[in-house]
């Protein structure tokens, strides 16, 4: 059950006949089918044995919806941070994410016989229901970036942080939108290989663009009458930021010397439709690491790409993912930012530009994340072994 779909695809494209993959699952496929794997069709789920491609006298078959009906039970995905002010629309977003996943049938091969309450938080420290039968760590922090000091960063780091790492040690799964990340984490030999799931956190990402966000937010009096800049930083003031912002600003009023006035703001502590509203109202939003070593801020930087936002970036510590973002945003070491945001602001093409590609960017990536979410959900019965003891 937990081998995946395209194994049993190559072998049933050079059979051509039928093939038992499990004495519970059988999937019946046409010689000529494709390798688009949905094109696989399920067969009844029962007794049914297959020898050199020949049917048994054994008809004694249950049909598939049957069975579900009686044997197995889907889990059930819980979110204890519903309304959390930083993670509440990556909620919003992986549920519908899930429920399309489950659509596609991506759970079709689980079989367990108790319907389990898993529960996905997305906080490094927010505590676990103790009623919950697992859970799954969707990893948000830098556990690869280095040690900082400065409280404004939240997460320390990974190494001063045990309790954070025994809290993924017991984790059903591991979600991680960093391929560096990926690595990091089972290099440590903590984890087994099926416990940490590469999964782009495009699953959890809100479509903005479709509930047309912008154009509510804007109709707003409360945003009407809110102060707007060109050139927007959001997030927690870091030192290294503070100075950045300092930076940007000065770079911005140099511009007023060449005839273009632009205007900048750093802005903290400012959350959900104030936020949208500054946002909106900026042409570009520019990110800093909270700390060095750090992979690309994607969990800021998706849901601006969704609402066609030209972005300026500092590179990361993770070249997988800059090569996968260079095209659609500007990357730069940190201390050129400033000068990254001159050209941009002075070039309306190339800003023009940034902003038509980052809406289809964004299409494409929450469409190609699916495969890994599918992926990640069908082999969650790998760890059943780390389910609360009244399944011992």
């Amino acid at each position: 059950l937990a081998c995946e779909d395209y194994t049993f695809m190559k072998h049933v494209q050079t059979s051509g006949r039928d093939v038992m993959i499990s004495s519970r699952i059988t999937y019946v496929v046409k010689p000529n089918i494709n390798e688009n794997w949905s094109h696989f069709r399920s067969a009844e789920v029962g007794i049914r044995s297959y020898i050199k491609g020949k049917k048994s006298n054994n008809t004694n078959v249950v049909p598939k919806e049957s069975w579900k009906a009686e044997h197995e039970r889907l889990p059930t995905f819980l979110f204890p941070e519903r309304g959390h002010l930083l993670f509440d629309q990556n909620i919003r977003a992986l549920n519908s994410s899930l429920a399309a996943a489950v659509a596609e049938g991506c759970f079709d091969s689980w079989f367990f016989p108790v319907a389990l309450d898993i529960v996905i938080v997305f906080s490094h420290s927010h505590p676990l229901p103790p009623e919950a039968d697992a859970y799954i760590q969707f990893q948000m922090e830098q556990v690869m970036a280095s040690e900082t000091e400065d409280a404004a960063a939240g997460f320390r780091g990974w190494s001063s942080n045990p309790q954070y790492q025994d809290r993924l040690a017991k984790a059903f799964q591991i979600w991680e939108w960093s391929p560096r990340q990926v690595q990091y984490l089972l290099q440590t030999k903590r984890f087994a290989s099926h416990a940490v799931q590469y999964v782009p956190l495009w699953v959890a990402s809100p479509d903005w663009a479709k509930e047309s966000t912008c154009q509510r937010v804007l109709e707003q009096p409360s945003c009407a009458s809110m102060r707007g800049s060109n050139v927007l930083f959001f997030g927690a003031i870091t030192k290294n930021r503070r100075e950045l912002c300092m930076a940007v600003d000065a770079a911005m009023h140099s511009l007023a010397g060449f005839g273009h006035h632009v205007t900048s703001e750093c802005a903290q502590h400012v959350f959900g439709d104030d936020l949208m509203c500054k946002v909106c109202k900026a042409d570009v939003i520019w990110i800093d690491h909270s700390r060095s070593g750090a992979v690309l801020e994607v969990h800021r930087i998706n849901p601006l790409l969704t609402l066609g936002k030209a972005v300026v970036a500092a590179k990361s510590n993770d070249d997988i993912i800059d090569r996968l973002y260079e095209e659609v945003i500007v990357l730069a070491e940190p201390i050129a930012i400033p000068r990254a945001l001159v050209r941009l602001m002075s070039n309306q093409t190339a800003l023009t530009h940034l902003q038509r590609s980052a809406r289809e960017f964004a299409t494409m990536m929450q469409l190609a994340s699916r495969p890994h979410l599918c992926r990640a959900l069908k082999t969650l019965g790998l760890g059943l072994h780390t389910l609360s003891p009244r399944f011992s």
